[in-house]
């Protein structure tokens, strides 16, 4: 019988199990209708592997397919499953996948995946590549995405990415490299030093409506006339341009689109401060008076704001110019703060991204029904705004408060 089986030691074999001449262990099984087998050096490490092999089981677990199927394979599943995403949205998550986790975590099996592993690639993520935190975020959620197939497949138990970037993110970055919003000194400052300055003043126009709206950069660029409503002063938001990089590597070629937003969130219609009005009126009439041959970008072209080759401008294009601005601003502010014998009134640089979390906090500086900040902004999810609004109030209580010092009797 077989339960009289016994090892070369003497130890009683149990159903399934077996020692192989080789010195091996040995444990066979079924499951639906399919002989399965798993190796062990010592009996009392085969029967671990039994005690995991029966919970699969009685969990409907797929163990095999966990040591079979490797990152690689799950990743290529997961975008086969995404084909109807729109080409920017596949060609991200294939640059950021092939960029960043392929090569210290494509071949490993699934089944080998751990916490650990993935918390060492997000440390040598940051060590080794400088990557940002928000740029880290956007690997972590491919990583979890992908991950999270195999959990619901029941290939895997739980997502070993899961609580990782959070941890990253208390040790690398806590405040460092946050999207500041500009203090209303710091906006005035730098919207005054434009105004003022015979080369950079040509940008006014741009960055009133920026500041004045909280576009995102590619409604921004995407903005034709014909959707500013001079009559009764409105913006309609129907679309973004895109630009990105078809492969992934520099040097490779770009590609330019239209694109309607993510979200029915993203469409509205934004009322035009007095101020924008005028940038936009002022735009209108200098490109009117210019040569400049608008680019055709899938069908569309009459754009409110071109580069001077008539391209829809680009995050590229927009930061390129504020760091120039800022570094000549502080510059000369430098140098008039040594003449007068005072402290500098600098400006910290910032990207157009900073704009937009710019105007949202002098909205939540001046506005407390969330709905309308979320409608006006554009978020898909009210937290978003819950977010902004908390940290925006919180540096408006502060400042509140320092405005008390001394104007209070308290002793």
């Amino acid at each position: 019988m077989a339960g009289n089986r016994k090892d070369s030691k003497g130890r009683n074999l149990r159903t399934g199990e077996s020692e192989r001449k080789d010195g091996y262990y040995q444990y066979r099984w079924t499951v639906n209708g399919k002989e399965k087998t798993v190796y062990a050096t010592s009996l009392s490490d085969l029967r671990k592997k039994e005690i995991q092999i029966r919970r699969d089981i009685e969990d409907g677990m797929d163990s095999q397919a966990a040591d079979t199927l490797t990152l690689d394979d799950l990743f290529h599943k997961w975008m086969r499953s995404r084909e109807n995403l729109r080409e920017t949205t596949l060609v991200r998550n294939r640059q950021g996948y092939e960029g960043c986790i392929k090569e210290r975590l494509g071949n490993k099996k699934l089944a080998k995946i751990k916490y650990s592993d993935i918390y060492d690639l997000f440390s040598y993520l940051v060590n080794h590549k400088k990557y940002s935190e928000n740029y880290l975020r956007q690997i972590n959620t491919i990583l979890q995405a992908v991950l999270e197939i195999a959990v619901k497949d029941d290939i895997i138990r739980r997502n070993p990415c899961k609580g990782v970037m959070s941890e990253i993110s208390k040790k690398y970055f806590r405040e460092k490299g946050k999207r500041h919003a500009l203090t209303i000194q710091e906006q005035e400052a730098f919207i005054d030093f434009l105004a003022g300055h015979p080369v950079y003043n040509r940008w006014l126009p741009i960055f009133t409506v920026l500041f004045g709206t909280g576009l995102r950069i590619g409604e921004f660029a995407g903005l034709r006339w014909k959707d500013c409503d001079f009559e009764n002063n409105t913006i309609s938001v129907n679309y973004s341009y895109v630009y990105y990089n078809i492969g992934g590597n520099k040097g490779q070629k770009m590609k330019s689109g239209i694109h309607k937003p993510k979200t029915k969130n993203g469409e509205r219609t934004i009322p035009m401060l007095s101020e924008v009005r005028e940038a936009f009126l002022q735009a209108k009439d200098a490109q009117e008076k210019s040569n400049i041959k608008q680019a055709v970008v899938d069908g569309y072209t009459d754009f409110c704001f071109v580069t001077k080759a008539g391209n829809p401008y680009t995050s590229s294009d927009i930061n390129h110019a504020i760091y120039s601005m800022v570094d000549k601003y502080n510059g000369e502010e430098e140098a008039r703060a040594a003449d007068e014998c005072r402290e500098p009134n600098l400006i910290r640089r910032f990207s157009v991204h900073s704009i937009r979390h710019t105007f949202a906090s002098r909205l939540c500086e001046n506005e407390s029904n969330l709905k309308v900040i979320q409608e006006l902004m554009g978020h898909r999810d009210i937290q978003t705004t819950m977010n902004v609004y908390a940290e925006a109030t919180q540096e408006a209580k502060r400042l509140s408060i320092e405005n008390l010092e001394g104007k209070i009797k308290l002793r």
